[in-house]
């Protein structure tokens, strides 16, 4: 498996790479994602990388609990696809919670 990072082979830090990636990567202001109901989310699995049997524990451990449902269905509301206005309109306004569904 090829890894990917910021330090060169020999272990020293790439300054241009760092700064490059640095000059890259976008800027945004939380207050806005959060005005306009948006979310960056994300998580880093690379610690896991040589521990290769807790992961696949854990992993075990959370196909177990859906096989058993002991996730909770996200809701799903269904709109005929003669109301995509009405749908479209529900998405908008932020209010609604799982899944919004045009059903043909």
């Amino acid at each position: 498996m090829k890894r990917i990072s910021m330090f060169s082979r020999s272990g020293r830090k790439n300054w241009l790479k760092l700064i490059w990636d640095y000059v890259r990567t976008p800027r945004f202001n939380p207050f806005d994602l959060t005005g306009s109901n948006r979310t960056v989310s994300g998580f880093n699995l690379i610690y896991l990388f040589d521990n290769v049997e807790l992961f696949r524990s854990i992993m075990t451990r959370l196909l177990m609990w859906d096989s058993k449902g002991l996730f909770p269905a996200m809701p799903i509301t269904a709109f005929p696809f003669n109301h995509v206005v009405e749908a479209h309109k529900a998405i908008e306004s932020g209010n609604t919670v799982g899944k919004l569904v045009l059903v043909v």
